[in-house]
């Protein structure tokens, strides 16, 4: 089947908007406390990702290079055990089988972009029997993690593609403005862990299950 005309590739995120983790994340947040109070950097992790890059200027500030080095890595390592005990506990979401053959039989690229480390993406979705992707971006590939584009611009490079006429398809605000930055189209799934995200230009297409984009795709 030839590829479809207005669709050139799409750029998934993982965790929430393809698998539900399940990572215990709360506890994730009690080790960098554990890890992070002695040095003078409080925070509640409600946000992890920011809080971890604020910790992470806050140990540079306050450390020697070397000492600080080591820290960052303790952050990384933890987030990284925390996720690999997830992965027997993943949860492939609704919908997610019937994007991926609709997708497949019509030579849509497809790409994940994630903040979680690339090899639990891999090992997640091998479990739970999801064909992978040849391009999967993991918080081990960028510099700057989503909200940044880094990632998207970095799939898009894989695949030999530019921007025009691909999705970004997440569950957050990262998403969001990680795939505004590029002024790609976004759709976000509803994730009831997730905070809700605003869309003033009535851009985002709302999604209830993912495979909802099969139906707005075929209207295009």
């Amino acid at each position: 089947m030839q590829p479809h005309p207005a669709l050139r590739a799409v750029l998934f995120d993982f965790d929430g908007t393809l698998v539900k983790l399940n990572a215990d994340f709360q506890g994730l947040r009690g080790q960098l406390k554990t890890l992070l109070e002695p040095y003078g950097f409080f925070s509640s992790f409600r946000n992890l990702f920011q809080s971890v890059k604020e910790a992470e200027d806050h140990i540079k500030s306050v450390c020697a290079p070397q000492v600080a080095g080591q820290i960052i890595s303790e952050i990384w390592d933890a987030f990284y055990r925390t996720e690999q005990d997830a992965i027997e506990h993943a949860e492939l979401l609704a919908g997610v089988p019937e994007i991926w053959q609709w997708l497949t039989v019509r030579n849509v690229p497809i790409a994940i972009v994630s903040n979680n480390h690339s090899d639990i993406v891999k090992a997640a979705l091998t479990r739970l029997e999801v064909p992978l992707p040849p391009v999967v971006i993991g918080r081990d590939h960028v510099r700057l993690l989503k909200p940044d584009p880094e990632g998207a611009l970095l799939a898009l490079e894989e695949m030999g593609l530019t921007t025009q006429d691909v999705w970004m398809v997440g569950d957050s605000l990262y998403d969001a403005e990680a795939g505004a930055a590029l002024k790609l189209q976004v759709a976000l799934v509803d994730s009831p862990w997730q905070e809700p995200v605003p869309d003033q230009n009535q851009r985002i297409h709302r999604l209830n299950r993912i495979d909802v984009l099969i139906s707005i795709w075929t209207a295009r």
